[in-house]
């Protein structure tokens, strides 16, 4: 039993220092709940990231301050299945967020976001803009 017991401490220890950094609080125009899924109303089990939502700040504020409507944040696999997401999307480890931006052209949006998430993902479709804070360059 103490064998099992040291094994699951290490094992959680180890994905705690994994663990991309998660939200503690809250920042000033988005709050965790923004990011709940929509299909089950959960957020995953360490919360959203904290640097996901520093950036999502940044780009509001190089954006005009124009309000950013999180319009997917994480999915349950149950609900990433479902739209036919990525088998290891982003979006199911809270570290993503599918974005509009009202009054603000997609391209521009793209683009500064671009700059913003240089070490993320970031996608440009015709309703939204996929940002994520995955740890390295990736475009479509």
């Amino acid at each position: 039993m103490k064998k099992l017991s040291s094994f699951l401490a290490t094992f959680l220890l180890f994905g705690l220092l994994l663990s991309p950094v998660q939200a503690k609080a809250d920042t000033t125009h988005f709050k965790s709940s923004e990011f709940k899924c929509t299909h089950c109303g959960k957020l995953p089990p360490g919360g959203i990231s904290q640097d996901l939502m520093n950036k999502l700040e940044t780009l509001r504020t190089r954006l005009g301050n124009h309000p950013i409507i999180i319009t997917s944040g994480y999915r349950c696999p149950a609900h990433n299945a479902a739209v036919n997401g990525a088998s290891n999307s982003q979006h199911l480890y809270g570290t993503a967020a599918d974005i509009q931006v009202s009054g603000v052209p997609a391209s521009t949006v793209y683009s500064v976001a671009n700059e913003i998430f240089a070490n993320g993902g970031v996608g440009k479709y015709s309703n939204f803009t996929h940002v994520d804070v995955r740890g390295y360059h990736a475009r479509w």
